[in-house]
């Protein structure tokens, strides 16, 4: 269903005689479209319980009707009750309608079952591509992970029918989907062409602008789609990051505090307040929200391991050292589930994202195969050590290569991370180490050609004497 729909008058209105009904125990005439309407909405805003109540009072009214079974096992799709779904599906008594032979494919792709792609090639085969059919087989394809297939029907059916929006809509999904963000821009501003006021689209182009780093662009579709749907969750949320990426940190700061208000329990929005104020300076205020997300009990280990980690930097940037480093070493206590989320670096210091407010450059990221947690630190150090909290880099690498089996690379880091900062007497250890382990990244990072056979005090010399002739 067209979302936009859920902001008409004519739905505004059912939607509130059924509220009504509900708070004042009224009678009032629903007919199966009516409530499948409302159904519809509630699944839209992931309300399951209040979608579960509208099914199960249209099945006591309209106990026969196939659309209202389909949508009960769709709404057991969407709360990940695949089993249940099956079940349920398995209960109709009629398997060979082109609706019910959708509606198994979701189901069973749903269950992990890739095969089914066949079936929903099969459905589009026999169907005209502009029909509701096509256009659900489609919807089950893109929402499956399966754009290049999804993209080729829909191109096969542009062919015929050029100007038809749906398509032109599946194919702008697709293309988001599969990255190719220059196409998906031209093909929305075409769909405004056509629909200035289709807030969607003004989401979708400030999405694109927004992974692509034109933060300003972006910032101007998410305030155009608030004035055509003010009370929309993801334009404020993205109105914030654009801020915050264009250095407006005290606009961003006061969005984000609102955000946090609006919708409590958002840790994203929190920890982003706490960013903002930490590029104002406000170092003292930062921490205390750090610290608020720690007590939360909302924060994954991994999470709190950053927000630890943020505090220990911006201990150190204040001076405060010896806290720093036991703020750091504490860090390192938790275990890293998700080590790639380590890898999102800010300016100054590290982040934690949702899906929807990924960078594509933090999209490459998440989607790498997992590093080591050692791996993962090594990059956490030459992050933080290319911002200048050297000791702390240090600190950090000295935790990691207890745990590995073979440490030369990052005794090579360490050497040069103390050599550079003026201890070079205790990077003679590690210069030692890291010659025994045969790390080529000590030569590269003192600029040397790799010598197998030299000694420790040979290299100590060579890179003297570099310095002297610098």
């Amino acid at each position: 269903m067209d979302q936009a729909y859920f902001k008409s008058e004519k739905f505004r209105l059912l939607l509130d005689r059924y509220e009504q009904m509900l708070k004042f125990s009224i009678n009032s005439y629903f007919s199966a479209d009516d409530l499948l309407e409302i159904a519809s909405y509630y699944l839209f805003k992931n309300q399951y319980a209040d979608a579960e109540n509208v099914i199960g009072y249209a099945h006591r009214l309209y106990p026969s009707d196939p659309q209202i079974a389909e949508a009960e096992i769709r709404t057991l799709l969407s709360k990940g009750e695949v089993n249940e779904a099956r079940r349920k599906l398995a209960g109709l008594s009629i398997m060979d309608t082109p609706e019910l032979k959708l509606l198994k494919a979701e189901v069973e792709i749903a269950g992990g079952n890739e095969s089914t792609l066949s079936g929903l090639n099969a459905i589009l085969e026999t169907t005209n591509m502009r029909d509701e059919i096509a256009l659900g087989a489609l919807d089950v394809m893109i929402k499956s992970g399966f754009y290049k297939e999804a993209l080729a029907w829909v191109e096969k059916g542009l062919r015929r029918y050029p100007s038809h929006i749906p398509l032109l809509e599946a194919k702008a999904d697709c293309l988001v989907e599969l990255h190719r963000m220059q196409e998906a821009m031209t093909l929305y501003n075409k769909l405004l062409d056509i629909n200035s006021y289709n807030y969607f689209y003004w989401e979708q182009l400030g999405y694109i602008y927004y992974v692509s780093g034109r933060f300003a662009k972006a910032l101007e579709c998410f305030e155009y789609e608030l004035t055509t749907n003010e009370d929309a969750e993801y334009p404020k949320m993205m109105k914030a990051y654009c801020h915050y990426y264009l250095k407006d940190y005290d606009t961003a700061y006061n969005e984000f505090c609102e955000l946090s208000l609006l919708y409590p329990g958002n840790v994203i929005s929190t920890f982003f307040a706490a960013l903002s104020l930490c590029a104002l300076c406000r170092y003292r205020e930062a921490v205390q929200l750090f610290d608020e997300l720690l007590l939360s009990g909302e924060l994954t280990t991994t999470e709190v391991m950053i927000t630890e980690m943020n505090k220990a930097l911006i201990c150190d940037n204040i001076g405060y050292r010896e806290m720093a480093e036991k703020l750091m070493e504490n860090a390192l206590t938790f275990d890293a589930a998700d080590t790639n989320l380590l890898a999102l670096h800010g300016e100054e210091y590290l982040e934690i994202h949702d899906k929807d407010s990924l960078l594509l450059n933090h999209m490459d990221l998440l989607d790498r195969e997992p590093h080591s947690r050692e791996d993962q630190l090594l990059e956490v150090a030459l992050f933080i050590h290319s911002r200048k909290h050297t000791d702390l880099a240090v600190l950090l690498l000295k935790q990691v290569r207890r745990n590995m089996y073979d440490s030369a690379d990052v005794d090579a880091h360490i050497a040069d991370m103390l050599w550079n900062s003026g201890r070079k007497e205790e990077a003679g250890e590690y210069i030692s180490s890291a010659i025994e382990g045969r790390s080529n990244r000590l030569f590269d990072l003192f600029g040397i050609k790799y010598d197998a056979g030299i000694t420790p005090e040979k290299f100590t010399e060579l890179i003297q004497a570099l310095e002297t002739a610098s």
